[in-house]
C-alpha cells in the first residue's frame, strides 16, 4: 500500500494540531450555572500547584470552594471582581510567633493584609505546660497579658478557635517545651526514665493533633540536649537570601507575631518582617527581581507547605477544598515597613477568606473571625 508523503504529513499535522486544541480545551474554563455564596469572577487563578494560571471565576458555597470555571450564568449574594488581580489559596506562615498576639487581638491585621490564612506555631509551643512553666510564662509576658487557661498544646488550639480569631492556627510540639517540662531549665542529660516520660508526652500531643516537634538549637534550654534527645538537628544558614529562594523546597515563615499599629503593640517596636514578610516575597523577590515566578511563589506558600504539614483539604484552589482564598493585586502588592517606621500594613492585598469567610473586604478587615484548629495527620479522631 502506497502512501502520498504530502497527505501523510497535514493528516499527522491536523491531528497534532488537534490533540493540542484538545489539551489547551481542558484548561479552559467550562460554563457552568447554580447558585454560590461568593462567586470571584474574572481573576487569574493560581490553584497552589505552581502550574501556569487560569484566568476563571471561583464558586464559594458554605466554607468549600464548590467550582472554578466559567460561572457566567451562576448567581451568588456576593460578587468580587477580581478582574486584573490575582485570585490564590491564602498563605500558610511556616514559622510564626502569634501565640500571644492572637490571644490579645485575634484580628492578625499584619498577615491577614498579607494573605495568610494559616499560622504555624512550634518553636517554643503552648503545651504541654506544668504549673511551673505556666509562672514562668506570666512572669514573662511583656506588653500583651493574658489568662493561661489551658495545659496541653490540643487545649491552646482549641481555646484560641473558642475565644476567635480570623486564621486557622496548628503547631508542632516545642523539643524544648518538653525538656523543660520533664528536666526544667537545668543543662544536663535526662534519665533514661525522663527520657521516657519526654516520648510519653511528645506521643500524647500527637495522638491529640500536633504536627510534629521542632526544635530551635540556639537557644536554652534547647542547646542543652544531645543528638540522642532529638529526632531532629538542622540548621540553615541564610547566606544567600536569594539561592534560599530559588530552593524548590523552600516554603517561608515570618518568624515574627502578627501584630498591628494600635494599642500595646505600639508600646515597643517590631521587626519589618512582622508586617510585610510575605508581601515582600512577591513584590521584590518576584514581580521585581524575578527571583522565582508568581505561579511558584504561590505554590510555596499554599501548596507546597499544606502538602508537607498533611493539612487535609488545604493549600490548592480546587473544589472540594476549604475555602482559604487570598486576592491581590500582583503589580501593587509590597512591603512598606522599614526599620525607622516598622508598624507599617503591607499593601496589594484586596479580599480574604478563610473557611469561606470574608475576612478582608477591599483591604479592610471585617472583623470576622472563622479561624480554626487544624490537626496533623497523627491525630487520633
Amino acid at each position: 500500500m502506497r502512501i502520498n508523503s504530502r497527505k501523510f504529513l497535514t493528516l499527522t499535522l491536523v491531528l497534532a494540531l488537534v490533540d493540542i486544541a484538545a489539551a489547551q480545551g481542558s484548561r479552559r474554563p467550562q460554563s457552568q450555572s447554580g447558585q454560590f455564596d461568593v462567586i470571584i469572577r474574572g481573576g487569574t487563578v493560581y490553584d497552589g500547584t505552581g502550574r501556569p494560571p487560569l484566568r476563571a471565576d471561583v464558586g464559594i458555597k458554605e466554607d468549600r470552594v464548590a467550582a472554578i470555571g466559567n460561572l457566567s450564568r451562576a448567581t451568588a449574594p456576593t460578587i468580587i471582581d477580581a478582574r486584573g488581580l490575582a485570585v490564590a489559596p491564602g498563605f500558610i506562615n511556616m514559622l510564626s510567633h502569634s501565640e500571644s498576639s492572637l490571644i490579645v487581638d485575634g484580628r492578625s491585621l499584619g498577615e491577614i493584609k498579607q494573605g495568610v490564612t494559616t499560622q504555624i506555631f512550634g518553636e517554643f509551643s503552648m503545651g504541654p505546660l506544668n504549673d511551673q512553666m505556666k509562672r514562668r510564662l506570666r512572669e514573662s509576658q511583656g506588653d500583651a497579658k493574658y489568662d493561661i487557661e489551658w495545659t496541653t498544646l490540643a487545649e491552646f488550639l482549641n481555646y484560641l478557635e473558642k475565644r476567635g480569631v480570623s486564621q486557622n492556627v496548628a503547631s508542632f510540639i516545642g523539643a524544648s517545651t518538653v525538656r523543660e517540662y520533664v528536666i526544667g531549665l537545668e543543662d544536663k542529660p535526662p534519665t533514661p526514665e525522663q527520657l521516657a516520660q519526654m516520648r510519653e508526652l511528645v506521643r500524647r500531643e500527637m495522638e491529640a493533633g500536633a504536627l510534629g516537634i521542632t526544635t530551635a538549637l540556639i537557644y536554652p534550654p534547647a542547646f542543652f540536649a544531645k543528638t540522642d534527645e532529638l529526632t531532629i538537628y538542622f540548621l540553615m544558614s541564610e547566606e544567600n537570601i536569594k539561592k534560599q529562594i530559588r530552593q524548590p523546597w523552600v516554603s517561608f515563615g515570618s518568624d515574627a507575631a502578627s501584630i498591628a499599629p494600635e494599642g500595646v503593640y505600639l508600646k515597643s517596636s517590631a521587626h519589618p518582617r512582622a508586617y510585610g514578610n510575605f508581601a515582600r516575597l512577591l513584590g521584590k523577590y518576584v514581580r521585581e527581581e524575578k527571583v522565582i515566578s508568581l505561579a511558584d511563589a504561590v505554590r510555596r506558600l499554599s501548596g507546597l507547605p499544606a502538602t508537607n504539614l498533611g493539612l487535609e483539604h488545604r493549600g490548592f484552589l480546587k473544589p472540594g477544598m476549604f475555602a482559604d482564598v487570598v486576592v491581590f493585586d500582583p503589580q501593587m502588592i509590597a512591603d512598606r515597613a522599614t526599620f525607622p517606621n516598622p508598624h507599617r500594613y503591607a499593601v496589594g492585598v484586596r479580599h480574604v477568606f478563610v473557611n469561606g469567610v470574608q475576612v478582608l473586604k477591599d483591604g479592610e478587615h471585617t472583623g470576622a473571625k472563622p479561624g480554626r484548629a487544624l490537626w496533623g495527620p497523627g491525630r487520633i479522631k
